[in-house]
This record gives C-alpha cells, sequence and structure tokens, in this order.
C-alpha cells in the first residue's frame, strides 16, 4: 500500500488537466437494495471503520459540489474577460470542465497580452483571498466519538502564527485588512486598492507599488498608520487577539487526532469547504490609452479568479485522498463484499477526478494573473 500511496501522491502533484466523472459509479444500488451511502461491509469491517468509509464517500461527495461551483466561477470569469477584449463564444470548443476552465483562462490571458502589446500597460495589485478556517474543523473534531485530545483545544494554539487573525487591542505588526473588502486606514504598502496618494500622486482604487497614504481595500503593510489595525490583523499584536481565526488549515497531528469518524483529514476537508471567503482586494492603474471599459471589465471579473482558495480545496481532495489510502486497501474485502469494495474504489477516483480539475482551474488562474504586472 505504501507504493500505492507514494504513486498516487505524485499523480495528485503532477495533475495537468484531464477531466473526470463527478458520481460514483456504484451508486445506482447493490444486491438486496444496498447503496453507497450504507453498502453491506459484512463482518471484515468493524463499526468505527465502516463509519469512516461512509462518511469519506459523503464527503467526497459533499466535496464534489464545492469544486465544481469553484471551477465554475473561474471559467465564468475567464470567459468574461475573454469574450469582453474580443474572443468568440466557439474560442473553446471543448465542454468537459478541466477543459473550458483551462481554454477560457488561456484565450483570457492571450486576450489581455494582446491588449496590453496594443494600448498600454495596466498593472494590478491583488489582495490573496481571505478566508477564515478553524471553526468547522474543531466542531467536527468535537463530535468524533472516541478521538484522542488534539495538541490544543483552540484556533490560536493550532494555527501558525504568520496565518493568525483577528481584532487587535494593541499594535498590529503585521498586516491589516478591512472586512469584506471595507477600505482601511492605511500608510504603507497596499495589497489591493489604494485611494489617496501613491508615492505622492493622487490614486484612486489604483494598483500602488510603493507608499500608499489613505485608504486601501485589501490589506496595508509595512507601516500601518500608528500601528493601528481596523479590520483583521495578521501575522502579529502587541496585545489581545479577539475573534480569532486561521487563514489555512488548522494543524492536526494524525497521531495525536484520531478515532472513529476521521478526526483528521476528514474534519480538515469538512472545515475547507465550510469556510467562509471575502473577495479580495483589487486595485487596476492603466495607461490613459487603455480604455476605461477595458479596466470596469477587469475589476468586474478578476474576483472571480479568487472566489475561494483553490489551493486550499486542492490539498482538502488530496488529503481526503490519502485518508481513504490509509483506511482501506483494494482486495482486502471478500467477493461477497464486492459492492461495498466498488464504493470505495469508485469514490477514490472521484476524488482524484475532482483534485484533477481544481488543480487545473487553480493554475488556469495563475496565468490570468500572469498576464499583468502585479506589483
Amino acid at each position: 500500500m505504501e507504493a500505492r500511496t507514494a504513486a498516487l501522491l505524485s499523480t495528485l502533484l503532477l495533475l495537468s488537466g484531464c477531466g473526470g466523472t463527478r458520481r460514483a459509479d456504484s451508486e445506482g444500488g447493490g444486491a438486496g437494495g444496498e447503496t453507497c451511502s450504507h453498502p453491506d461491509w459484512g463482518p471484515y469491517v468493524d463499526a468505527c471503520r465502516a463509519t469512516e468509509l461512509e462518511q469519506f464517500l459523503s464527503t467526497a461527495e459533499e466535496l464534489s459540489g464545492v469544486a465544481a461551483s469553484q471551477v465554475e466561477a473561474v471559467t465564468t470569469a475567464c470567459r468574461e474577460i475573454a469574450m469582453g477584449l474580443g474572443a468568440t463564444m466557439d474560442a473553446v470548443p471543448v465542454t468537459d470542465a478541466a477543459g473550458r476552465v483551462q481554454g477560457w483562462c488561456h484565450v483570457a490571458a492571450t486576450e489581455i497580452q494582446a491588449e496590453i502589446t496594443s494600448n498600454g500597460k495596466i498593472h494590478v495589485s491583488a489582495q490573496p483571498v481571505t478566508c477564515a478556517y478553524g471553526a468547522a474543523q474543531m466542531a467536527c473534531e468535537a463530535a468524533c466519538s472516541g478521538k484522542l485530545e488534539c495538541a490544543s483545544t483552540d484556533i490560536v494554539g493550532r494555527c501558525l502564527e504568520a496565518a493568525l487573525s483577528g481584532t487587535c487591542s494593541g499594535t498590529c505588526s503585521g498586516s491589516c485588512a478591512g472586512a469584506a473588502g471595507a477600505p482601511i486606514a492605511c500608510a504603507g504598502l497596499c495589497k489591493g486598492a489604494c485611494t489617496g496618494t501613491c508615492d505622492g500622486a493622487a490614486s484612486t482604487k489604483g494598483a500602488c507599488t510603493g507608499n500608499c497614504v489613505g485608504s486601501c481595500e485589501g490589506s496595508c503593510t509595512d507601516q500601518l498608520a500608528g500601528g493601528k489595525c481596523d479590520g483583521a490583523c495578521t501575522g502579529g499584536c502587541s496585545g489581545d487577539l479577539v475573534s480569532p481565526f486561521c487563514h489555512t488549515s488548522l494543524t492536526s497531528p494524525a497521531d495525536l487526532c484520531q478515532g472513529c469518524g476521521g478526526c483528521g483529514a476528514l474534519c480538515r476537508t469538512e472545515d475547507v469547504m465550510k469556510a467562509t471567503c471575502q473577495p479580495p482586494g483589487l486595485g487596476i492603474t492603466a495607461d490613459p490609452t487603455i480604455a476605461p471599459s477595458t479596466v470596469e471589465l477587469l475589476r468586474e471579473h478578476l474576483t472571480g479568479l479568487q472566489r475561494t482558495s483553490g489551493v486550499e480545496l486542492y490539498r482538502a481532495a488530496a488529503d481526503l485522498h490519502l485518508f481513504a489510502e490509509v483506511i482501506y486497501s483494494p482486495g482486502e474485502l471478500p467477493p461477497s463484499s464486492a459492492f461495498a469494495s466498488k464504493c470505495i474504489d469508485d469514490g477514490e477516483a472521484h476524488v482524484v477526478a475532482i483534485a484533477d480539475e481544481l488543480y487545473t482551474s487553480w493554475k488556469a488562474a495563475e496565468e490570468v494573473a500572469g498576464s499583468f504586472s502585479m506589483p
């Protein structure tokens, strides 16, 4: 099983954009009306592992819907940009999800590069999408029966310091971001839209590569105005951190978070699926030769590329697949449990297909971002 796990890990890391089935083929039912929701495991699987296997299958199906929504959001954003800049509807003839997102984002990147070559520079400054992780994971772990205690029972103790955010009662020494795109006072580097002055020049929702003084729709770093953060402080607070949340999944050492119910990977995957994300701050500055309608087109649709964290969803799919690898070995069930075996085999293939599409979508969005001058 170790060799198989290593091989599939390699596959997940090297996935390049092929589509896959969206549902397990076994869902049609087996003998006696059994379904993949509750297959007959027989006497060879104890109650705890049966629960984990069934939770794996249900989590995979739920992740499928979340992933499809993410891929479609990126596809739509890229298609709108591409067609707004001159591409036609038949520019991408493929119909599978991975092919569509890859195709439309490539066309969008090509059209953006043509616009820059013909008409002038476009600078974009984007704050990375901000998602709040942790709450769903801890609730999931608390519901696991027979689990061992985790390294810590609070978000602060389970989040990397650089990814820990919240309302800072003292001085914020990291970065400060407004809630849901709300502007915050800034006197430093603005990752997003700067309104005020940029290196002394007037700026209105522009991309500022230097010192932004005024307000920032996104995150402000380096020289926070007096160290006071009116939004969420990330990466360093001299006082208490109120209502903390994590920008990444919580740490969950496998040897400390085990038990019936998949307290490790399944809970992390559920956390990523249920995370709340806010639109990224986006600043655009263009040469006067770029049409205002082009700037507005980009401002409207570029945020669709970061509707949620594509890389976190991809990692969640990889975690989910490895979880199945740990608790189930192909062929371990007897012929009498053939339907149950097929449920798991199809479920694993299903998760690989999900990871495939998420990886393709993530890289397609990166291709569009790479079309601009990104400070």
